[in-house]
């Protein structure tokens, strides 16, 4: 009874690809709001616009290799809802009240929330948390 735990193995890697590129384009909309002048709030919200539906879409396809359907999109879309109110937080903290320039802060926020979103989007695409063995 041989497993093929390939997929198990290379999930987080697909994921840091995925996740990597919907950081960047991320910190690309925060870092030009806020060369432009835009409160991070507002940047943020238009990031979480972009960025989240095009995140579930390659996770669905890319990271997890599942179906997209509501349920999934429904889960995925509160997580990230959840880990945008902790960057919110966050920026208040390190961008406003700590004066670390945006090109600094967005990043380590976005380096920051990274793993909370691993968990949150796998729970959402697959219904189990970091420590259950995935069975497609």
């Amino acid at each position: 009874m041989t497993r093929n735990l390939e997929p198990a193995r290379s999930e987080p890697l697909r994921y840091l690809a995925v996740g990597g590129l919907c950081a960047v384009l991320n910190s690309v909309i925060l870092i030009g709001g806020d060369a432009f002048g835009v409160h991070y709030i507002v940047s943020n919200i238009v990031a979480f616009a972009i960025v989240s539906t095009l995140a579930f879409i390659l996770h669905a396809r890319r990271t997890f290799a599942v179906a997209m359907n509501w349920s999934r999109y429904r889960r995925f879309m509160a997580g990230l809802i959840s880990a945008f109110v902790i960057s919110t937080a966050l920026y208040a903290l390190i961008y406003d009240a700590l004066n670390i320039p945006m090109i600094i802060a967005s990043p380590l926020i976005t380096g920051l929330i990274m793993g909370y979103n691993y968990l949150a989007a796998r729970f959402a695409m697959l219904g189990k948390g970091p420590f259950n063995r995935v069975a497609r």
